[in-house]
Parts: structure tokens; sequence; C-alpha cells
């Protein structure tokens, strides 16, 4: 983590200290809710690979996700990641793990990944293969998860929750207990729309109800949820993809520029979409201003966008999730209020 003094004048200086590259489109999973759209099977070409990971380096980046598709089944992966691990980046890999064997675990200790990100959709290869489409991906999953234990990688399992897997949540804690208990967990309640900009995975959303039920659990349990009317997408940060285009965040499919026509410096300091991402203020954000879910809510530009094609407009799924929170929260609090007024009584 880094200390909040150095992050913010990281944020002021616009220093592009994490980035994100999606080395490939290609992907031997076809899981049902993947937010990429595209049949396309392009890839980086190694050289412009290594050429973007120097124009980073001498950016000031020091954080590298690769990610796709499926990172490694681009043909040059292993030398994209020395070469990373030769400019001296702290790496992380999101992966569905099925490339994962004795010799990539390996390979990751001797490179010094930062964590491996596994994408884990249930406690059983019945549901985890029904989201993936793939036969065999969760034993493939539990393999890759003993190996890079065994290596001393850092895991981290996501676990995005779906109308199918919903009742998963509490068996995919205890699974990750039994084999990776030091590894982290990210549940996730949010399913982002395709960046085509269609919904057509929106029918896997959980529901209302089950919505209701995930926060209630978060709030009784005392985690505290996350929260801001602005994130700092454009501005420690971007994504990268095969086509060489640039965009502010991997959930706003927003080109800013493109790596084979512009340096990276030339498109992250001048380019008209970071300008503008970087210049709104909580105050030009009009739809929130006399919201009563605002302090409950995590706005997310990239929902906006799909939703609304504009970066900064109310985005109806974070307003509906802030509504839910904040009825969890009143709810937890009367309880709070009803405990101690009868811890007085006794008295």
């Amino acid at each position: 983590m880094i200390p909040c003094e150095i992050e913010n004048k990281i944020i002021s200086k616009k220093v592009p200290i994490s980035m994100q590259m999606e080395l490939t489109w290609k992907c031997n999973q076809k899981c049902s809710h993947c937010y990429q759209y595209s049949d396309d099977k392009t890839e980086i070409p190694l050289n412009k690979a290594k050429d973007i990971i120097n124009q980073l380096a001498d950016a000031g980046a020091l954080y590298l996700s690769f990610t796709g598709g499926e990172p490694m089944m681009h043909k040059d992966f292993w030398k994209i990641l020395e070469h990373a691990f030769n400019k001296h980046f702290a790496v992380s890999i999101q992966t569905n793990g099925m490339f994962i064997d004795e010799y990539a675990a390996r390979k990751f200790k001797d490179l010094n990944i930062l964590a491996a990100h596994l994408s884990i959709h249930g406690s059983n290869a019945s549901i985890h293969d029904s989201i993936t489409g793939i036969k065999g991906s969760f034993d493939k999953l539990l393999k890759a998860s003993h190996l890079l234990k065994q290596s001393g990688i850092k895991t981290v399992f996501n676990f995005t929750l779906l109308k199918q897997n919903f009742s998963e949540r509490h068996k995919i804690i205890k699974l990750k207990e039994k084999i990776a208990p030091d590894a982290e967990l990210r549940i996730s309640p949010y399913l982002y729309p395709k960046n085509d900009g269609t919904n057509d995975n929106n029918r896997l959303k959980i529901k209302t109800s089950q919505a209701i039920e995930f926060f209630e659990e978060k709030v009784a349990e005392g985690k505290e949820m996350a929260t801001g009317l602005l994130c700092n997408f454009g501005s420690r940060g971007c994504a990268i993809n095969p086509k060489g285009e640039v965009y502010p965040c991997s959930s706003v499919p927003l080109v800013a520029g493109n790596l084979n026509k512009a340096s990276f410096l030339e498109i992250w300091t001048n380019s008209p979409v970071f300008k503008r991402i970087r210049e709104v203020t909580e105050a030009d954000l009009k739809e929130c201003a006399n919201c009563d879910v605002k302090e409950h809510c995590f706005r997310c530009s990239g929902f906006s966008y799909a939703e609304r094609k504009s970066l900064f407009d109310c985005s109806y799924e974070t307003k509906k999730t802030a509504t839910i929170i904040k009825k969890a929260s009143g709810t937890r609090e009367r309880i709070r209020e009803k405990n101690e007024k009868n811890k007085k009584n006794e008295i």
C-alpha cells in the first residue's frame, strides 16, 4: 500500500504509477459474464510491448498489471514478463490459471511477480465450469493455486457474484481458507457491461434482493464500504489494449490515443480525454449535488459511460447500490442503539 501523503502527491503530479496492459484478447475460456466482447485475436507484438514498457518506466510507472483476454496465451508472454522484470516493475498477472504449471509457478517466483490474480466462479467444478464454459477449468484452477502457494507467490482470488453462483459466496470463503489460507479473496457484486456498450450480460446480474442480502451481510460484519464520487482513473494510471489504444480505465472504453501514432507521454499529457477527466470536480457532478445517498455511493464512471454515454452523469447501478448500503447501514445503527438501550436498562 502507498502511504496517503505519497498517493496524494502522485495524483497531484499526474504520475501514471499504476498501469494495465491487455496483452491479447485471445482467451481459452468462454465466461458468460465477461465484459470483453471482441473476437479479435490481436495481440501486442513483442517489440511493441517492450517499447511500451520502456515508455511506461520512463514516465514513472511502478505497478504493471498484465491482463487480457488470457495474458498467458500471448506467444511471447514470458519474454514480455522478463522485460518488465528487467525494468523493475512490480508485476501482477490477471489469469484464469489454466496455463500455470510447475514451470510457470517457478518462473513467477524467479521473476518476483507481485501477485497472481485468479478468477474463481464457484466452489465446485459443476458451477465454476458452467460459467467458464470449459470442462476441467476448476481442477486446473485448484492446481494453479497449489503451485502458486508452493512457490510463495501471493494469490488473489477474484469472485464476481452472479445469479448462478450467489449462493456459493460462503462456500468460496471456506474453500479459500482450506486451499490457500494466506491468499486474498475479493468478492464483487458488480457486473460490468460489455465493452461494446451492450447489456448482453445483464441477465446474469444478481437480483436486487440478493444485492440487499449481500450488503446487509457486509454491514453486519462491520465492513467499511468504499465511497467517493470521483475515482482516480486517468490520474494515477490507465489501460492499454492489444491494438496500442490508451484509455482511462478498463471499464471505460473511451480511446484517449494510440501508441502506434504517438508516444505514451504525449497521450498521457496532452490527450483531451485525460485533460477533461482531470478537470472534473464533485461540483461538476450536477446530479449528485442533492442526492440523498451520495455519502454511501462509490460512483463508477464506467457504469455512467455504459448507461448514459457520459462519464459524469449519475450511474443508476451505483445509485441503486448506494441506496441499499444506506438502508443496511441504518439497520445496523438501529440495532446498535437498541442493544445499548437494553444494556442500560439491565443496569
